[in-house]
């Protein structure tokens, strides 16, 4: 950032994405951001305060990404700094450790403006806790007043109470690409994946589930009802905590279109032969950890993947 404030006003406004990351928080706020930078699309803030982010100087961001609010009010205004964002197309909210309840009611006043909202990711420091059944449903109203949703990214925990009440809400937005889902009490079986289905779109592309119960009840069978819904998918990504042994190649059997497998924080592409998919080697940590859009030639799995690294 100290780079940056050498910069002349001309070449800042030719600026289309930027990160800001504060490790000190000092009175000078806004004092980095002196110039309307029409040409920024992406902005990126870590361990800064709400001040710190002078919306009236990004007209035109598409793309908001803050990550380790700062100070004991953090998402206080939120809402109100949102509003003042009407372009906006992405709000990722990454590491979150303030109330849940605050956040969400911050997030649900503000999308009734923020119409071209698409992709939604929120994640947590501490993904464990039960939720009240008050906060989910706060959530899913926020969900609700974002009617061009795509894109879903959740890491909480959902328990087998608060479960239903989301997905009824997922289940309403049917255009969705891209959707994360971790669940608290169920095994990763096949009434489990039923269930999903029934609440998302065949056309999905792009899925990721995990389980916090130990095991796959049904074995290798059970990710059958999951490629016969989805026609589409051409990402899954599942963690399974240990118990019976299922296969990345179970995982896949039957699959058709699907060309990325992720299992275990294990990364693999995958071709078809004479109709049938085939595993090609686990991609290297360091190509997981720097994977970009060049990487996958798809912009939903990086979204993804950027969110489950990160």
């Amino acid at each position: 950032m100290s780079s940056f404030l050498h910069l002349p006003d001309a070449m800042r406004n030719r600026i289309s994405g930027l990160s800001s990351t504060s490790d000190t928080y000092d009175n000078r706020e806004m004092s980095w951001c002196t110039t309307t930078m029409t040409s920024l699309r992406l902005f990126r803030c870590c361990g800064r305060k709400l001040s710190d982010i002078p919306v009236f100087r990004l007209p035109n961001v598409t793309h908001l990404e803050i990550k380790s609010m700062a100070t004991y009010d953090g998402y206080a205004g939120l809402g109100a700094t949102l509003s003042e964002l009407r372009q906006l197309r992405s709000l990722s909210l990454m590491c979150i450790t303030l109330d849940q309840t605050n956040v969400f009611s911050e997030v649900a006043s503000a999308m009734p403006l923020l119409p071209n909202l698409s992709a939604l990711a929120l994640q947590h420091v501490v993904t464990t806790q039960r939720l009240p059944p008050s906060t989910v449903a706060l959530l899913c109203e926020a969900l609700r007043g974002c009617v061009s949703l795509r894109r879903v990214y959740w890491d909480h925990a959902l328990s087998r109470v608060n479960l239903p009440t989301y997905m009824e809400t997922i289940a309403t937005h049917r255009d969705l690409e891209a959707f994360h889902l971790v669940v608290r009490d169920e095994r990763m079986c096949g009434s489990l994946l039923r269930y999903i289905c029934r609440h998302l779109p065949p056309r999905l592309s792009v899925l990721s589930l995990s389980s916090m119960k130990k095991g796959c009840y049904d074995g290798p069978s059970a990710f059958g009802f999951l490629w016969a819904h989805f026609t589409d998918l051409s990402f899954l990504n599942v963690r399974i905590r240990g118990g019976p042994a299922v296969t990345v190649r179970d995982v896949i059997r039957g699959a058709r279109r699907v060309q990325l497998v992720g299992y275990d924080w294990q990364f693999r592409e995958v071709i078809h032969r004479d109709g049938e998919p085939v595993l090609l080697p686990a991609w290297p940590t360091r190509m997981v950890e720097l994977c970009e859009i060049k990487d996958f030639g798809c912009e939903s799995w990086n979204w993804l993947m950027r969110h489950l690294v990160l």
